[in-house]
């Protein structure tokens, strides 16, 4: 049994003295195969076609020999794999073998390679779970194909920052959070003077998807929306406690849109509001918004929770619209800007309550409805579906 994750740093340094260093040079075209070859016996990988028939004949013989487990790699991935594996010092030869990390340059030489061929099914084989993750985002970015972005391991929906890469719109590059939109701008805008910003251990990694990613893209570069937030008014109608003014956190990650056309304004981090799925700190109130977006850009709240920072909720009503929204910017489109204002009303522990929100935010992302309105998967679902 391997076990990728406890080979992490030496992974990182090895990466960083080969992998996303090494360039693979051109190959002429290959001859076509000619009709006698047995396809099950040729066992490249997709992207690099067949194999000669004079390297097919030595390959079936060491296989019959039982001198090699499997196919070769043909191509520019076979010499790429050949090249890592001379310039390997003893030193990390030995460290590496001590792992059973026998496809180290193989893994490589696929997240170097797999994006400038823009083939996805490169990155299938590599086995240590980081790189997989790297390769896919690199081909869905090369690609602009935001389908083929992996899916985010804490969050609903496909991974922020390769999702705003893929949909070229650097203005969502703030979904992927603080530390990882600085990253993200760095390479929408083939920009590595933004890596320095990063904390020290993820600065390679930035300038080497910089690197990785310049000739394949083109700069990117939008307005950025201003900082999300969010402001309520709260006030009990009939009086029974004073109004309050309160700051609503989760929305400098942007809004979700559904696969139905509705607006999520929830923390997409977290599930649909409840006093326990939030560390309440005193001051902030927790939110989810569920809104509707006619042409004239009005809609209906058609769901409301507010978590109060002493963990009581004010809950809409069942079955029907909690209110109404203005926005003063709207957009269903990845990167941007969402902004308004939300009258609404519903019920605190009994009592009637008024509840006013000014929002400005942009769309993140376009996820299915489940997702928006309960957020990150569980764990169960999650892996299951990135075995897909």
């Amino acid at each position: 049994m391997r076990r990728p994750w406890t080979r992490h740093a030496i992974v990182t340094l090895a990466l960083a003295s080969f992998a996303l260093g090494a360039g693979c040079e051109k190959t002429p075209p290959r001859p076509p195969r000619p009709a006698a070859v047995d396809p099950a016996r040729t066992g490249p990988p997709r992207g690099f076609g067949v194999l000669p028939p004079s390297v097919l004949q030595q390959v079936e013989a060491l296989t019959d020999a039982g001198e090699i487990p499997s196919g070769i790699l043909p191509g520019p991935l076979g010499q790429c794999v050949r090249r890592g594996a001379e310039a390997l010092s003893p030193e990390l030869a030995g460290a590496l073998r001590s792992l059973a990390y026998d496809s180290f340059a193989e893994d490589g030489c696929r997240l170097a390679l797999a994006p400038a061929a823009r083939d996805p099914s490169l990155c299938d084989p590599i086995e240590l779970p980081q790189l997989q993750r790297s390769c896919r985002s690199r081909v869905a970015i090369a690609r602009a194909e935001r389908a083929l972005c992996p899916r985010a391991l804490d969050e609903p929906g496909p991974d922020p920052m390769c999702v705003a890469l893929a949909s070229r719109a650097a203005s969502a590059c703030p979904g992927a959070g603080a530390t990882s939109a600085e990253w993200c701008r760095a390479i929408a805008e083939h920009d590595r003077g933004r890596c320095r910003a990063l904390p020290s251990p993820l600065r390679r990694r930035c300038d080497e998807d910089v690197r990785a990613l310049e000739a394949l893209t083109e700069v990117s570069v939008r307005p950025q929306p201003a900082p999300g937030r969010m402001q309520l008014t709260v006030e009990w109608t009939d009086q029974s406690e004073p109004a309050r003014t309160l700051e609503a956190d989760g929305f400098d990650r942007g809004a979700l849109v559904s696969d139905s056309r509705a607006i999520y304004l929830v923390d997409p981090r977290r599930r649909w509001p409840s006093p326990t799925a939030y560390a309440l700190d005193g001051r902030s109130a927790a939110v989810g918004f569920e809104l509707s977006l006619s042409e004239q850009r009005r809609g209906e709240a058609l769901r409301m929770r507010v978590v109060l920072p002493d963990g009581r909720s004010i809950d809409g009503p069942d079955g029907r619209p909690a209110g109404a929204v203005q926005y003063a910017r709207a957009s269903r489109e990845v990167g941007h800007e969402l902004s308004g204002e939300i009258t609404a009303a519903g019920l605190c522990a009994g009592h009637p309550v008024r509840v006013r929100a000014t929002f400005s935010t942009f769309v993140r992302d376009v996820v299915s409805d489940r997702e928006a309105r309960d957020g990150a998967p569980a764990a169960s679902e999650r892996d299951a579906g990135a075995e897909e």
